[in-house]
Protein backbone atom coordinates (compact mmCIF):
# COMPACT_ATOMS: atom_id res chain seq x y z
CA UNK A 1 0.00 0.00 0.00
CA UNK A 2 1.43 3.73 -0.88
CA UNK A 3 2.19 5.52 2.51
CA UNK A 4 -0.90 7.96 1.88
CA UNK A 5 -3.29 5.42 2.00
CA UNK A 6 -1.67 3.73 5.32
CA UNK A 7 -1.95 7.54 6.72
CA UNK A 8 -5.73 7.75 6.16
CA UNK A 9 -6.36 4.06 7.41
CA UNK A 10 -5.01 5.23 10.62
CA UNK A 11 -6.49 8.20 11.04
CA UNK A 12 -10.05 6.22 9.85
CA UNK A 13 -9.13 3.74 12.95
CA UNK A 14 -8.03 6.50 15.48
CA UNK A 15 -11.09 8.55 14.74
CA UNK A 16 -13.86 6.07 13.44
CA UNK A 17 -15.81 8.83 11.69
CA UNK A 18 -19.38 8.60 11.18
CA UNK A 19 -18.74 10.35 7.85
CA UNK A 20 -15.85 12.46 5.68
CA UNK A 21 -16.25 15.23 3.69
CA UNK A 22 -14.09 15.28 0.70
CA UNK A 23 -11.87 18.16 0.08
CA UNK A 24 -8.97 17.04 -1.30
CA UNK A 25 -9.39 17.61 -5.03
CA UNK A 26 -7.57 20.59 -6.61
CA UNK A 27 -10.19 23.16 -6.97
CA UNK A 28 -10.28 25.09 -10.69
CA UNK A 29 -10.13 24.11 -13.74
CA UNK A 30 -7.79 26.64 -15.44
CA UNK A 31 -4.99 26.09 -12.92
CA UNK A 32 -4.75 22.73 -14.86
CA UNK A 33 -4.46 24.74 -18.41
CA UNK A 34 -1.53 26.26 -16.97
CA UNK A 35 1.20 23.20 -18.31
CA UNK A 36 1.56 19.60 -18.41
CA UNK A 37 2.81 19.41 -14.88
CA UNK A 38 -0.42 21.18 -13.61
CA UNK A 39 -2.75 18.81 -15.88
CA UNK A 40 -0.97 15.48 -14.67
CA UNK A 41 -1.59 17.23 -10.91
CA UNK A 42 -4.97 17.95 -11.84
CA UNK A 43 -5.84 14.18 -13.07
CA UNK A 44 -3.40 11.93 -10.66
CA UNK A 45 -4.64 13.81 -7.66
CA UNK A 46 -8.21 14.15 -8.19
CA UNK A 47 -8.79 10.78 -9.33
CA UNK A 48 -5.93 9.00 -6.56
CA UNK A 49 -7.47 10.71 -3.66
CA UNK A 50 -10.94 10.09 -3.86
CA UNK A 51 -9.61 5.65 -4.87
CA UNK A 52 -7.79 6.35 -1.54
CA UNK A 53 -10.71 7.64 0.00
CA UNK A 54 -12.90 4.94 -1.00
CA UNK A 55 -10.61 2.31 -0.22
CA UNK A 56 -9.92 3.65 3.44
CA UNK A 57 -14.08 3.24 3.89
CA UNK A 58 -14.56 -0.31 2.71
CA UNK A 59 -11.13 -0.90 4.58
CA UNK A 60 -12.11 0.35 8.17
CA UNK A 61 -15.69 1.46 8.09
CA UNK A 62 -18.11 0.70 4.95
CA UNK A 63 -20.98 2.50 6.73
CA UNK A 64 -19.31 5.89 6.76
CA UNK A 65 -20.85 8.52 4.97
CA UNK A 66 -18.77 9.97 1.70
CA UNK A 67 -20.02 13.69 0.99
CA UNK A 68 -17.74 14.68 -2.06
CA UNK A 69 -17.34 18.12 -3.39
CA UNK A 70 -18.67 17.84 -6.91
CA UNK A 71 -19.58 20.84 -9.66
CA UNK A 72 -22.59 21.73 -11.63
CA UNK A 73 -20.07 21.71 -14.68
CA UNK A 74 -19.84 18.47 -14.83
CA UNK A 75 -23.26 18.90 -16.68
CA UNK A 76 -22.03 21.31 -19.24
CA UNK A 77 -24.40 23.36 -21.27
CA UNK A 78 -27.16 20.94 -22.80
CA UNK A 79 -29.89 21.98 -24.49
CA UNK A 80 -32.14 20.23 -22.35
CA UNK A 81 -32.89 20.75 -18.10
CA UNK A 82 -30.42 19.07 -15.99
CA UNK A 83 -31.88 16.86 -13.74
CA UNK A 84 -30.49 16.74 -9.97
CA UNK A 85 -29.45 12.90 -10.43
CA UNK A 86 -30.88 10.11 -12.70
CA UNK A 87 -32.63 10.33 -15.89
CA UNK A 88 -35.13 8.20 -17.12
CA UNK A 89 -34.37 7.27 -20.38
CA UNK A 90 -37.77 5.45 -22.82
CA UNK A 91 -36.16 3.57 -25.75
CA UNK A 92 -37.60 0.58 -28.10
CA UNK A 93 -40.57 0.43 -25.58
CA UNK A 94 -38.42 -0.13 -22.60
CA UNK A 95 -36.77 2.24 -19.92
CA UNK A 96 -34.02 2.92 -17.12
CA UNK A 97 -32.46 5.00 -15.19
CA UNK A 98 -29.20 6.52 -15.53
CA UNK A 99 -26.92 9.06 -14.27
CA UNK A 100 -27.38 12.15 -15.85
CA UNK A 101 -25.29 12.06 -18.77
CA UNK A 102 -22.35 14.44 -17.99
CA UNK A 103 -20.52 17.05 -20.98
CA UNK A 104 -17.48 18.37 -19.15
CA UNK A 105 -16.12 20.97 -20.89
CA UNK A 106 -12.27 20.72 -19.34
CA UNK A 107 -9.99 18.29 -17.64
CA UNK A 108 -10.45 19.74 -14.04
CA UNK A 109 -14.22 18.95 -14.58
CA UNK A 110 -13.84 15.90 -16.42
CA UNK A 111 -12.05 14.47 -13.90
CA UNK A 112 -14.51 15.72 -11.43
CA UNK A 113 -16.94 13.80 -13.49
CA UNK A 114 -14.67 10.45 -13.39
CA UNK A 115 -14.52 10.87 -9.69
CA UNK A 116 -18.66 10.62 -9.78
CA UNK A 117 -18.60 7.43 -11.80
CA UNK A 118 -15.68 5.85 -9.15
CA UNK A 119 -18.13 6.51 -6.32
CA UNK A 120 -21.39 5.63 -8.20
CA UNK A 121 -19.38 2.28 -9.26
CA UNK A 122 -18.87 1.86 -5.68
CA UNK A 123 -21.67 2.08 -4.26
CA UNK A 124 -22.85 -0.97 -6.23
CA UNK A 125 -20.09 -2.97 -5.80
CA UNK A 126 -19.32 -2.45 -2.25
CA UNK A 127 -22.81 -0.37 -0.87
CA UNK A 128 -20.42 2.22 0.36
CA UNK A 129 -22.77 5.68 1.26
CA UNK A 130 -22.31 8.59 -0.89
CA UNK A 131 -23.59 12.17 -1.85
CA UNK A 132 -22.24 14.33 -4.02
CA UNK A 133 -22.66 17.78 -4.03
CA UNK A 134 -22.53 19.27 -7.44
CA UNK A 135 -21.66 23.03 -6.32
CA UNK A 136 -22.16 26.00 -8.34
CA UNK A 137 -19.61 28.88 -8.34
CA UNK A 138 -19.84 30.30 -4.65
CA UNK A 139 -19.82 34.20 -3.41
CA UNK A 140 -19.54 36.04 -0.39
CA UNK A 141 -16.89 36.66 2.20
CA UNK A 142 -18.25 36.02 5.83
CA UNK A 143 -20.00 33.85 7.45
CA UNK A 144 -21.69 33.77 10.99
CA UNK A 145 -18.59 32.80 12.43
CA UNK A 146 -15.97 35.12 10.66
CA UNK A 147 -17.83 37.97 10.86
CA UNK A 148 -16.67 37.78 14.56
CA UNK A 149 -12.81 38.53 13.38
CA UNK A 150 -11.38 39.90 10.48
CA UNK A 151 -8.75 37.02 11.07
CA UNK A 152 -11.43 34.59 10.67
CA UNK A 153 -11.99 35.53 7.06
CA UNK A 154 -11.98 32.43 4.46
CA UNK A 155 -9.76 32.99 1.41
CA UNK A 156 -10.59 35.36 -1.15
CA UNK A 157 -9.33 34.80 -4.69
CA UNK A 158 -9.80 37.16 -7.72
CA UNK A 159 -6.96 36.27 -9.72
CA UNK A 160 -8.16 34.45 -12.96
CA UNK A 161 -7.10 30.98 -11.84
CA UNK A 162 -8.72 30.49 -8.76
CA UNK A 163 -10.94 33.73 -8.37
CA UNK A 164 -14.69 33.23 -9.27
CA UNK A 165 -16.31 35.83 -11.34
CA UNK A 166 -18.06 37.79 -9.13
CA UNK A 167 -14.96 37.83 -6.96
CA UNK A 168 -13.25 39.48 -9.98
CA UNK A 169 -15.59 41.78 -10.42
CA UNK A 170 -15.97 43.02 -6.84
CA UNK A 171 -12.37 44.37 -7.16
CA UNK A 172 -12.05 45.39 -10.10
CA UNK A 173 -14.96 47.75 -9.46
CA UNK A 174 -12.55 48.92 -6.34
CA UNK A 175 -9.91 48.87 -8.14
CA UNK A 176 -10.97 51.21 -10.96
CA UNK A 177 -10.75 48.29 -13.95
CA UNK A 178 -13.73 47.48 -16.45
CA UNK A 179 -14.93 44.80 -15.26
CA UNK A 180 -13.70 42.05 -17.57
CA UNK A 181 -16.47 40.00 -19.22
CA UNK A 182 -15.32 37.26 -20.84
CA UNK A 183 -16.57 37.23 -24.72
CA UNK A 184 -20.23 37.56 -25.02
CA UNK A 185 -21.01 37.14 -21.40
CA UNK A 186 -24.20 35.15 -22.00
CA UNK A 187 -22.50 32.17 -19.88
CA UNK A 188 -25.38 31.39 -17.11
CA UNK A 189 -24.07 29.41 -13.94
CA UNK A 190 -26.05 28.66 -10.65
CA UNK A 191 -24.84 30.34 -7.64
CA UNK A 192 -25.11 30.57 -4.13
CA UNK A 193 -23.52 32.44 -1.21
CA UNK A 194 -21.11 30.96 1.40
CA UNK A 195 -23.34 30.65 4.26
CA UNK A 196 -25.51 28.35 2.09
CA UNK A 197 -22.41 25.81 1.21
CA UNK A 198 -22.10 25.90 4.52
CA UNK A 199 -25.64 24.90 5.44
CA UNK A 200 -25.80 22.31 2.45
CA UNK A 201 -23.15 20.55 3.93
CA UNK A 202 -24.49 20.25 7.35
CA UNK A 203 -27.67 19.36 5.68
CA UNK A 204 -26.35 16.31 3.99
CA UNK A 205 -24.57 15.21 7.06
CA UNK A 206 -27.35 15.34 9.19
CA UNK A 207 -29.48 13.19 6.46
CA UNK A 208 -26.99 10.52 4.93
CA UNK A 209 -27.52 9.10 1.90
CA UNK A 210 -28.64 5.45 2.49
CA UNK A 211 -26.56 2.15 2.39
CA UNK A 212 -25.26 1.35 -1.63
CA UNK A 213 -26.78 5.12 -2.87
CA UNK A 214 -25.35 7.60 -4.45
CA UNK A 215 -26.76 10.80 -4.15
CA UNK A 216 -26.75 14.05 -5.83
CA UNK A 217 -27.74 17.25 -5.03
CA UNK A 218 -27.37 20.51 -7.08
CA UNK A 219 -26.10 22.80 -4.99
CA UNK A 220 -26.98 26.19 -6.01
CA UNK A 221 -29.98 28.35 -5.27
CA UNK A 222 -30.30 31.03 -8.28
CA UNK A 223 -29.20 31.65 -11.97
CA UNK A 224 -27.22 34.60 -13.31
CA UNK A 225 -25.90 34.97 -16.53
CA UNK A 226 -22.06 36.69 -16.77
CA UNK A 227 -23.64 40.01 -17.86
CA UNK A 228 -25.95 39.82 -15.17
CA UNK A 229 -23.24 39.87 -12.45
CA UNK A 230 -21.20 42.51 -14.26
CA UNK A 231 -24.97 44.77 -14.45
CA UNK A 232 -25.71 43.81 -10.58
CA UNK A 233 -21.74 45.13 -9.66
CA UNK A 234 -22.58 47.99 -11.50
CA UNK A 235 -25.43 49.23 -9.82
CA UNK A 236 -24.41 48.57 -6.24
CA UNK A 237 -20.75 50.19 -6.99
CA UNK A 238 -23.15 53.03 -8.26
CA UNK A 239 -24.78 53.28 -4.95
CA UNK A 240 -21.25 53.73 -3.34
CA UNK A 241 -19.98 56.45 -5.37
CA UNK A 242 -17.53 54.25 -7.49
CA UNK A 243 -17.60 54.44 -11.39
CA UNK A 244 -17.87 50.98 -12.68
CA UNK A 245 -17.44 50.36 -16.74
CA UNK A 246 -17.98 46.99 -18.33
CA UNK A 247 -15.48 45.69 -20.68
CA UNK A 248 -16.04 42.88 -23.28
CA UNK A 249 -12.55 40.81 -23.53
CA UNK A 250 -11.36 37.96 -25.61
CA UNK A 251 -12.76 34.74 -23.61
CA UNK A 252 -9.83 32.96 -22.60
CA UNK A 253 -11.58 29.98 -21.92
CA UNK A 254 -13.42 27.44 -24.31
CA UNK A 255 -17.09 27.56 -23.60
CA UNK A 256 -20.39 27.95 -24.93
CA UNK A 257 -21.03 31.60 -24.42
CA UNK A 258 -25.02 31.64 -25.19
CA UNK A 259 -26.46 28.69 -24.54
CA UNK A 260 -29.87 27.17 -22.44
CA UNK A 261 -29.86 26.40 -18.98
CA UNK A 262 -32.33 25.26 -16.64
CA UNK A 263 -30.74 22.75 -13.79
CA UNK A 264 -33.07 21.50 -10.93
CA UNK A 265 -32.35 21.87 -7.46
CA UNK A 266 -35.15 20.77 -4.91
CA UNK A 267 -32.89 17.95 -2.90
CA UNK A 268 -31.61 20.92 -0.52
CA UNK A 269 -34.53 22.47 -0.63
CA UNK A 270 -36.91 19.64 0.43
CA UNK A 271 -34.57 19.20 3.52
CA UNK A 272 -34.78 22.29 5.17
CA UNK A 273 -32.24 24.66 2.97
CA UNK A 274 -33.00 28.23 3.80
CA UNK A 275 -30.99 30.24 1.01
CA UNK A 276 -29.57 33.34 0.72
CA UNK A 277 -30.22 35.99 -2.54
CA UNK A 278 -27.74 37.89 -4.08
CA UNK A 279 -29.13 41.58 -3.67
CA UNK A 280 -28.05 44.73 -4.00
CA UNK A 281 -27.44 45.09 -0.46
CA UNK A 282 -25.16 41.37 0.10
CA UNK A 283 -23.48 43.22 -2.87
CA UNK A 284 -22.62 46.49 -1.54
CA UNK A 285 -21.88 44.78 1.96
CA UNK A 286 -18.77 42.80 -0.02
CA UNK A 287 -17.85 46.12 -1.77
CA UNK A 288 -17.43 48.01 0.82
CA UNK A 289 -15.33 45.00 2.77
CA UNK A 290 -13.22 45.02 -0.73
CA UNK A 291 -12.72 48.94 -0.36
CA UNK A 292 -11.35 48.25 3.69
CA UNK A 293 -8.66 45.99 1.74
CA UNK A 294 -8.20 47.96 -1.50
CA UNK A 295 -4.49 48.01 -0.89
CA UNK A 296 -3.95 44.70 -0.96
CA UNK A 297 -5.23 44.74 -4.63
CA UNK A 298 -2.68 43.55 -7.20
CA UNK A 299 -2.82 44.76 -10.49
CA UNK A 300 -1.15 42.09 -12.09
CA UNK A 301 -3.69 39.75 -11.02
CA UNK A 302 -6.51 41.53 -13.32
CA UNK A 303 -5.47 40.35 -16.58
CA UNK A 304 -6.01 37.03 -17.37
CA UNK A 305 -3.19 35.32 -17.84
CA UNK A 306 -4.24 31.60 -18.85
CA UNK A 307 -5.82 30.52 -21.93
CA UNK A 308 -7.72 26.65 -21.83
CA UNK A 309 -7.26 26.35 -26.03
CA UNK A 310 -4.05 26.32 -28.04
CA UNK A 311 -2.82 29.68 -29.26
CA UNK A 312 -1.04 30.09 -32.36
CA UNK A 313 2.65 30.33 -32.21
CA UNK A 314 3.05 33.45 -34.18
CA UNK A 315 1.38 36.15 -35.98
CA UNK A 316 3.00 39.36 -38.23
CA UNK A 317 1.87 41.88 -40.42
CA UNK A 318 2.98 43.04 -43.53
CA UNK A 319 3.02 46.59 -45.11
CA UNK A 320 2.79 47.94 -48.36
CA UNK A 321 5.36 50.42 -49.62
CA UNK A 322 4.35 53.96 -48.49
CA UNK A 323 3.51 55.21 -45.37
CA UNK A 324 2.44 53.75 -42.10
CA UNK A 325 -0.81 53.93 -42.92
CA UNK A 326 -0.34 51.65 -46.21
CA UNK A 327 -2.66 48.65 -46.02
CA UNK A 328 -1.74 45.29 -44.73
CA UNK A 329 -2.54 41.96 -44.01
CA UNK A 330 -2.02 38.81 -41.65
CA UNK A 331 0.06 36.07 -42.20
CA UNK A 332 -1.59 33.35 -39.93
CA UNK A 333 1.02 30.62 -39.35
CA UNK A 334 0.64 26.76 -38.17
CA UNK A 335 3.21 24.81 -37.11
CA UNK A 336 3.74 23.42 -40.73
CA UNK A 337 4.03 26.77 -42.45
CA UNK A 338 7.26 26.51 -43.14
CA UNK A 339 9.28 23.81 -45.09
CA UNK A 340 12.49 24.79 -43.96
CA UNK A 341 14.85 23.94 -40.77
CA UNK A 342 15.92 27.74 -40.77
CA UNK A 343 12.15 29.40 -41.38
CA UNK A 344 10.53 27.85 -38.92
CA UNK A 345 13.00 28.32 -36.60
CA UNK A 346 12.81 32.22 -37.55
CA UNK A 347 9.00 32.20 -36.62
CA UNK A 348 9.26 30.06 -33.61
CA UNK A 349 11.98 32.84 -32.14
CA UNK A 350 9.42 35.69 -32.95
CA UNK A 351 6.94 34.09 -31.37
CA UNK A 352 9.50 33.87 -28.22
CA UNK A 353 10.21 37.46 -28.45
CA UNK A 354 6.94 39.09 -29.03
CA UNK A 355 5.82 36.20 -26.06
CA UNK A 356 8.42 37.42 -23.83
CA UNK A 357 7.52 40.81 -24.62
CA UNK A 358 4.00 41.06 -23.71
CA UNK A 359 4.35 39.16 -20.61
CA UNK A 360 6.48 42.23 -19.24
CA UNK A 361 4.02 44.50 -21.03
CA UNK A 362 0.89 43.37 -18.86
CA UNK A 363 3.84 42.99 -15.53
CA UNK A 364 4.26 46.81 -15.74
CA UNK A 365 0.31 47.69 -17.63
CA UNK A 366 -0.47 51.12 -17.66
CA UNK A 367 -4.03 51.00 -16.65
CA UNK A 368 -7.04 53.39 -18.21
CA UNK A 369 -4.78 52.91 -21.73
CA UNK A 370 -7.32 51.57 -24.12
CA UNK A 371 -4.77 49.21 -26.31
CA UNK A 372 -5.41 45.60 -26.49
CA UNK A 373 -2.66 43.36 -24.98
CA UNK A 374 -2.35 40.44 -27.55
CA UNK A 375 0.59 38.65 -29.51
CA UNK A 376 -1.19 40.37 -32.51
CA UNK A 377 -1.28 43.88 -31.18
CA UNK A 378 2.90 43.32 -29.75
CA UNK A 379 3.95 41.89 -32.90
CA UNK A 380 2.13 44.24 -35.64
CA UNK A 381 3.93 47.27 -33.11
CA UNK A 382 7.30 45.61 -32.71
CA UNK A 383 7.36 45.89 -36.91
CA UNK A 384 5.47 49.12 -36.99
CA UNK A 385 7.84 51.16 -35.00
CA UNK A 386 10.57 51.15 -37.82
CA UNK A 387 10.61 48.10 -39.83
CA UNK A 388 9.60 47.21 -43.36
CA UNK A 389 7.97 43.57 -44.16
CA UNK A 390 7.72 41.97 -47.14
CA UNK A 391 6.66 38.66 -48.21
CA UNK A 392 7.70 36.17 -50.73
CA UNK A 393 6.46 32.77 -50.90
CA UNK A 394 7.02 31.35 -48.08
CA UNK A 395 9.65 33.09 -46.46
CA UNK A 396 8.74 37.21 -45.43
CA UNK A 397 11.80 39.78 -44.58
CA UNK A 398 11.94 42.30 -42.04
CA UNK A 399 13.79 45.46 -43.12
CA UNK A 400 15.06 47.53 -40.19
CA UNK A 401 16.56 50.98 -40.46
CA UNK A 402 20.44 51.30 -39.37
CA UNK A 403 18.99 54.01 -37.09
CA UNK A 404 16.35 52.09 -35.25
CA UNK A 405 16.47 52.46 -31.90
CA UNK A 406 15.82 48.52 -31.12
CA UNK A 407 17.81 47.04 -33.55
CA UNK A 408 19.84 45.20 -31.29
CA UNK A 409 17.33 43.63 -29.86
CA UNK A 410 16.17 41.68 -33.22
CA UNK A 411 20.02 40.99 -33.49
CA UNK A 412 20.14 39.69 -30.20
CA UNK A 413 17.08 37.87 -29.84
CA UNK A 414 16.69 36.20 -33.79
CA UNK A 415 20.16 36.77 -34.86
CA UNK A 416 19.13 39.29 -37.89
CA UNK A 417 21.17 42.29 -38.99
CA UNK A 418 19.81 45.58 -40.23
CA UNK A 419 19.65 46.44 -43.93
Amino acid sequence: MSAIILILIKVFRQFEPEAVIHYAEQPAAPYYMMGHQQAIFTLTNNLVSTANLIHAVKECNPDCHIIKLGTMRVYGTPNIDIEEDYLEVAHKGRKHKFLYPETPGSLYHLTKAQNGDMLYFYCRIWSIRVTDLNQGPVYGVETEESSQDDRLFPIFNYDDIFGTVLNRFLVQAVGGFPLKVYGKGGQTRGYLNLKDTLACMELSLLNPAAAGEYRVFNQFVETFSVNDLAQKVQEAGRDLGLKVEIQHIANPRSEAEEHYYNPAHTGLLSLGLQPHYLDTAVLRDMLGLVQKYSENIDPGLIVPQVRWYPTRVCQAARHSSGTNQGRQKHLRWDKTSCQRFEANQTRLKMGVLAYNLLHMIRQFYVWGEEVKRSMDWLIKRLIKVGARVSYHARRWYVHVASAFPLAHHYRAVLDWSSS
